[in-house]
């Protein structure tokens, strides 16, 4: 902001009046720059030099931003007259305010949240993604495959591994059986495909055995 002089001449006293407006800059809404009055300061007689003026608009202008400069003034009549009119541009409201709340809090209603979209990070969500670009989620569900069966699906594999004298190996893998609860499960949705059969597969290249070790794995089919 800045302060205009305006002279008017009185016709009675045939001398010329000097008054003074706080005004400011903007641009209208095809951007051409324009002048407008804040407030009209009256004639300013307790400042009758030009520098008191300039620190008065200073001070006022550090009272509006809310942002001191390194070097104040310190003039107790610049300081009371800058404050008289920066109450009056608060109370005829012809600035904005700073709000004391931080910017990185607000108020919000609880009991509006919702949670939409929720994703993980990790294999599982890519996982996912691949499912459903795919279109294999839409295909198990069209052939009878429910929740339920794809988490009661899960069975173990377990793999034996064997070493002989000569240090070949040879391993077993076997799944286990489906639980009695999934069987009940397949037979009420009528579902003839039980995946993950029973299956044996052995590995070796002959000799007698030396050791046994068994590892077992839990993979989840479906």
């Amino acid at each position: 902001m800045y302060i205009k002089t305006i002279r008017k001449y009185c016709v009675s006293e045939k001398t010329t009046h000097t008054y003074y407006r706080l005004s400011e800059s903007y641009r209208d809404e095809f951007g051409i720059s324009r002048q407008r009055m804040v407030l009209g300061l009256g004639q300013l007689h307790e400042l009758p030099d030009f520098d008191d003026k300039i620190l008065f608009l200073e001070r006022l202008n550090e009272l509006i931003k809310g942002k001191p400069t390194l070097f104040s003034c310190k003039d107790e009549k610049i300081e009371q007259l800058a404050q008289h009119f920066y109450g009056q541009l608060k109370q005829k409201r012809k600035i904005d305010t700073s709000s004391h709340t931080p910017e990185d809090i607000d108020t919000v209603k609880l009991n509006t949240l919702k949670n939409k979209n929720i994703r993980e990070i990790g294999a599982e969500s890519l996982c996912y993604q691949a499912l459903k670009q795919l279109g294999i989620d839409t295909y198990l569900k069209s052939r009878g495959w429910s929740e339920i069966i794809r988490i009661m699906n899960t069975q173990n594999v377990v793999t034996t591994t064997v070493e002989n004298q000569t240090g070949d190996t040879i391993q077993i893998r076997q799944s286990s059986e489906l639980t009695q609860e999934v069987r009940q499960i397949c037979s009420k949705l009528k579902y003839n495909d039980i995946p993950l059969k029973r299956k044996k597969s052995v590995w070796h290249t002959g000799g007698i055995l030396k050791n046994e070790k068994s590892h077992y794995h839990a993979i989840m089919d479906g």
